[in-house]
């Protein structure tokens, strides 16, 4: 995530305040890492989807996607 905010600029972020927000936002910083975990595989979109479900039902308490569209 920071290499990504390396590369637009952070006083970009700085600037409109969102930098914090992205940077400490966990849920986004969970789904970005399991997009990069399904592209560095190669899982398609179908395995994908069945894991997000599967950590949904084990997870009940914390807020994820079931789908990744």
């Amino acid at each position: 995530m920071e290499d990504m905010i390396r590369d637009v600029g952070e006083d970009s972020f700085h600037q409109t305040h969102v930098y914090d927000s992205l940077k400490d936002d966990s849920r986004l910083s969970a789904v970005l890492r399991l997009f990069n975990i399904k592209a560095r595989n190669g899982w398609t979109d179908r395995s994908f989807t069945e894991m997000l479900e599967l950590l949904h039902q084990l997870l009940s308490k914390v807020t994820l996607l079931t789908s990744h569209y």
